[in-house]
């Protein structure tokens, strides 16, 4: 069993090479006793003003919520969503705090594929989608279904401007046996004064789930940062997929 002298902040923490290497020896291990493990996730944040960056950290998140282990097992084992969220059950909690079953609306899964209405890939102007960001400093936690703090999409005071989500073409490493891929969102300040980001969040929006919005991942920052008028903040979420050797 994992000791309390091992166990990470429930912050982001940067992503050193030590840490790095723990991951890897942490993978490691878990082939050789057949297990699998969950896509390691890493957040890079950036502030860019007039040319010049600001801000330039990496991150490891992995701060995955209920909701996201929920659809895990909801699709690989087979489980009943029953209406109830909490231990001992599958069922989904959108950022509104409703709780959703499937089918929510009574239609076959046939009739709502291919809409092109799912996953993480926000349009622009839409701050209930992909990727999204806040000022709630409220620690992390597994029960999370909506940020603390959410900053809203526009350009007035207190807001910042949410640009369409852009996702990569995914990429193989054959070395380490690795699929990475990554989704980044920039948000531009025009707000005439400083925003403080202290949260963010990945969101995936579930055309099944009644058209809601579910929050799968909330990563708090292990210090804000500063987005200064007239700049803009990129977030890059990377996931990475290792394969046993």
């Amino acid at each position: 069993m994992m000791t309390e002298q091992f166990r990470m902040p429930d912050t982001a923490v940067e992503a050193t090479p030590e840490l790095m290497a723990r991951i890897k020896k942490v993978n490691e291990d878990a082939f050789a006793l057949h297990l699998g493990v969950l896509p390691a996730l890493f957040l890079n944040a950036k502030v860019e003003k007039q040319g010049r960056t600001l801000f330039d950290k990496h991150y490891k998140a992995n701060s995955y919520t209920r909701n996201y282990y929920n659809f895990i097992a909801y699709n690989l084992l087979g489980l009943t969503m029953d209406g109830t969220y909490g231990a001992g059950h599958v069922s989904t909690k959108l950022i509104s705090g409703a709780v959703r079953s499937w089918p929510a609306n009574g239609s076959s899964i046939a009739s709502l594929l291919g809409t092109g209405t799912m996953g993480f890939g926000g349009a622009s102007t839409n701050d209930t989608f992909g990727i999204v960001v806040g000022t709630g400093a409220a620690a992390e936690s597994f029960e999370a279904y909506a940020m603390a703090g959410r900053i809203a999409h526009g350009n007035s005071a207190g807001q910042l401007f949410y640009n369409a989500c852009t996702q990569g073409a995914g990429s193989y490493d054959s070395a380490s046996k690795t699929f990475s891929n990554f989704l980044s969102r920039t948000f531009n300040n025009n707000s005439g004064g400083t925003i403080v980001v202290a949260e963010t969040g990945l969101e995936d929006y579930s055309l099944w789930l009644t058209s809601g919005s579910v929050l799968d991942e909330r990563t708090l920052l292990p210090s804000a940062i500063t987005v200064p008028d007239a700049s803009r903040l990129t977030i890059t979420y990377t996931f990475t997929f290792a394969f046993p050797q």
